[in-house]
């Protein structure tokens, strides 16, 4: 899923989230040395319409490199 997740964090990119694609929910989690925010990224329903259609795109074409969704 290239393009819409950034590269090593778990949070949508900005397009990706201004196309309601993802949804983004902050919590709180308490350690030793403090409170911390965590995200939960969560895939919306019309991202997942989105992403299997580029799925479908991508493997009715025959093509062997990664798609660019």
């Amino acid at each position: 899923m290239m393009g819409l997740i950034q590269q090593n964090k778990p949070l949508p990119t900005q397009r990706a989230q201004g196309l309601g694609l993802f949804v983004v929910q902050p919590r709180m989690i308490a350690h030793h040395s403090g409170m911390q925010e965590h995200f939960t990224t969560k895939v919306t329903g019309k991202g997942q319409i989105y992403i299997i259609d580029k799925l479908k795109e991508f493997f009715s074409k025959g093509d062997n490199t990664c798609p660019n969704i």
